[in-house]
């Protein structure tokens, strides 16, 4: 069995934060709404990476902390040599 984790990070325009996140390579899986006038919930993915992004006012801390560490494609020389380089994405 393969499990995935997939943060909910709260915001008040989730098409806003998807546009965002769309800079960094994440795709809109799909969207929720229980009726019109309520707020939206949406997934969006990178690969295996999915985050959840909620306008409902209860479903995630106001400022999270996510960190994510990600490995730069770089010469052979250097990954012989354990080089890595990190870096950290704003919400």
């Amino acid at each position: 069995m393969t499990e995935r984790l997939a943060p909910v990070l709260r915001t008040t325009d989730a098409n806003a934060a998807a546009t965002w996140y769309a800079r960094l390579g994440f795709v809109k899986q799909w969207e929720h709404r229980f009726a019109s006038d309520l707020p939206l919930y949406v997934s969006i993915a990178r690969g295996d990476v999915e985050i959840h992004l909620s306008e409902h006012t209860g479903d995630a801390a106001r400022h999270p902390v996510v960190s994510v560490r990600r490995r730069h494609r770089c010469c052979g020389g250097c990954l012989r040599r354990g080089c890595r380089r990190t870096e950290r994405l704003g919400t």
